[in-house]
């Protein structure tokens, strides 16, 4: 059960994501990690991983290619980190038509080149009903929980906590959302657990 994600942002229009292409393309490995622990929470040198930045051509997208390896002594456990993340946590981002796009983890090159050819679909089932619930507010999250219970036997060895990780319950959403109050005075934040969860 190795960790991954892929995230797909519509940007503003045509002119915007040829923009964004044309500043990702000029990055060097200097600015680009510079951006990028910026980006973290401005938390500067992060101690425990070792990043490396690299232009790469994925299909018909260039592309930036961030490499994390932990560092040794970082005080994780080299046998989780493995299992979760593999050697390296790679991280792809690249525009895509009028979308940014960024795939990390198992599989991102592959989940790169997938995500550019996707066609839109219509959200359904506990993602179409959090984003109802969120309708209004300028950004939301949804996780759902569910598809972590199966990472708990390779982190516990517990023949019950197995069980359970095997068991079919379905969706188990947690989502929230934030937004301003339109004047610039307030910014809130929520998070709503569902009594499914």
């Amino acid at each position: 059960p190795l960790f991954e994600g892929q995230i797909a942002y519509a940007l503003k229009d045509a002119p915007s994501a040829a923009a964004l292409g044309d500043a990702l393309s000029k990055l060097d490995k200097d600015a680009a990690l510079a951006l990028l622990e910026a980006q973290i929470g401005q938390m500067g040198q992060i101690p425990a991983f070792d990043w490396t930045v690299k232009k790469e051509s994925v299909g018909k997208l260039k592309a930036l290619r961030y490499g994390l390896a932990f560092k040794k002594g970082s005080g994780l456990d080299p046998e989780v980190v493995s299992k979760l993340f593999g050697k390296t946590l790679d991280v792809y981002v690249a525009v895509e038509g009028t979308r940014f796009l960024a795939t990390f983890g198992h599989d991102a090159k592959a989940n790169l080149t997938k995500l550019a050819a996707a066609k839109p679909v219509v959200p359904s089932g506990s993602l179409a009903e959090t984003i109802a619930a969120t309708r209004g507010r300028d950004s939301f999250f949804h996780f759902d929980l569910a598809p972590l219970l199966s990472l708990i036997p390779t982190l516990i060895k517990d023949q019950k906590v197995a069980k359970l990780a095997k068991a079919e319950i379905g969706p188990i959403p947690l989502y929230g959302s934030a937004g301003g109050d339109g004047t610039g005075k307030a910014w809130s934040m929520d998070l709503t657990i569902p009594p499914t969860a």
